[in-house]
């Protein structure tokens, strides 16, 4: 837990769709002076929340959709249970697997009270990453994302860049639209629109966002509604600012470091060429695994060979070419299903060989990992970049993790994470 205790229920209890996404809007929030507590997995029935934000990360954007209905409603239960105030639905700014998003969002509906009253905000824009949404399209810096390679992801790529259409093929509500025109008015005017929307029926209102005006405005709009979903800039939004907060701890240097990435974005392709050029990386693609090499056990003998001079990369980051290659001879899933279970075998065999800061990149790798080395709660610490922070558990190994989405951070992060301003010998 960041900045301490409370004794008051929540005030936002965040219901994450995966890890890297919960500790994306946990580091916003705590770097806009909020106490944060950020929990892995369905929280233990007896389990007490202590802040006034509570994040529950779960591993739900490409389960079965009965699988991931079923979890985010009793991680949402859980918090209402204990005295959120506001409910708030977590995915990605790429808007990642509608069809999941669609059904958890009725779920959460039903659950909260909020059909009816009003529609619920629908807002993955976040102009700080890039992301914005204008005439209910989502851009990715100047290009659509059905045009962008954020929008190609291998599991939940993208031909549509309208979140109405996308979100309507998954609900039986009614989804509408708040454009720039109105949000740009001011709180008043976008609330008066939601109310019209409401009354006509609509149950999910897409709100356009340019700016991070515009973020604030929907967060002044929708601040007394149960429910809002969105990505990490709208719940900074709700908030707003609670003061400096307490100081955030970074882990020591001279601890032993490491990066698993299962990513295949071109930011992490970028980032792992930068810290490859210092510091060797051991790379494979999942058709290694299924013709029975054990690769696991290659990786950790190359990581325990060069760890002494320090950190080490193993990863099965790959240009788009590749993964098509990957996933045309293995099945899109079973290819998935091979490098989680490699780098989180990996993982935990470099927490056995010594390693007490790991960095982790890929929202589906973050989820095998922490769920390997049976990290169930930690606190937010130091940021790296935006949306990017160590995270620190005191009850596993490793004592220090940095949980990375894909498309996040700039091109020296791993650099910067594990080197600092060093330049380790290989």
């Amino acid at each position: 837990m960041s900045g301490g205790t409370s004794a008051a229920p929540p005030r936002l209890g965040v219901v994450a769709d995966d890890y890297t996404g919960a500790l994306d809007v946990g580091s916003v929030l705590r770097e806009r002076g909020h106490q944060v507590e950020l929990r892995f997995g369905p929280p233990p029935p007896d389990a007490r929340p202590a802040a006034d934000v509570v994040v529950v990360a779960l591993k739900t954007r490409t389960a079965p959709r009965e699988d991931a209905v079923g979890q985010s409603l009793g991680a949402a239960t859980w918090l209402l249970d204990r005295g959120a105030v506001q409910l708030y639905l977590k995915y990605a700014a790429t808007f990642e697997n509608p069809a999941n998003i669609g059904p958890v969002l009725d779920a959460l509906s039903d659950l909260a009270g909020a059909d009816g009253r009003h529609p619920v905000l629908v807002c993955p824009a976040v102009p700080s990453y890039g992301r914005t949404v204008y005439q209910g399209h989502l851009f990715v810096g100047d290009r659509l994302v059905s045009e962008a390679p954020e929008g190609r992801h291998p599991l939940t790529p993208k031909d549509d860049p309208r979140l109405a259409r996308l979100l309507a093929a998954a609900t039986h509500r009614r989804v509408g639209l708040v454009p720039w025109e109105v949000v740009v008015e001011g709180a008043a005017a976008t609330a008066a629109a939601l109310d019209e929307l409401a009354g006509h029926g609509v149950g999910y209102a897409v709100a356009d966002v340019l700016c991070d005006a515009d973020l604030d405005t929907l967060g002044a709009a929708a601040r007394g509604h149960r429910l809002v979903s969105g990505a990490a800039g709208l719940a900074g939004a709700l908030l707003g600012r609670a003061g400096a907060g307490p100081p955030a701890a970074a882990p020591d240097e001279d601890l032993a470091g490491a990066v698993v990435a299962g990513s295949c974005s071109v930011q992490t392709q970028e980032q792992l060429r930068r810290f490859e050029a210092v510091r060797p990386v051991f790379r494979f693609v999942p058709t290694m695994v299924a013709a029975g090499r054990d690769v696991a056990g290659e990786a950790l003998a190359f990581a325990r060979t060069h760890l002494p001079t320090g950190p080490v990369g193993i990863a099965a980051t790959a240009p788009p070419e590749v993964v098509r290659r990957e996933q045309a001879a293995l099945g899109v899933e079973v290819a998935a299903q091979l490098v989680e279970s490699t780098l989180a075998a990996v993982a935990e065999g470099l927490v056995g060989a010594g390693v007490r800061r790991l960095v982790v990149a890929g929202g589906e790798t973050s989820g095998a990992v922490v769920a390997r080395l049976g990290i169930a709660r930690v606190s937010i610490e130091q940021a790296v970049a935006p949306g990017v922070a160590w995270v620190h558990a005191s009850e596993a190994l490793p004592r220090w993790v940095l949980l990375k989405s894909g498309p996040l951070g700039d091109p020296d992060l791993l650099l910067r994470a594990l080197l600092a301003d060093r330049r380790a010998q290989r």
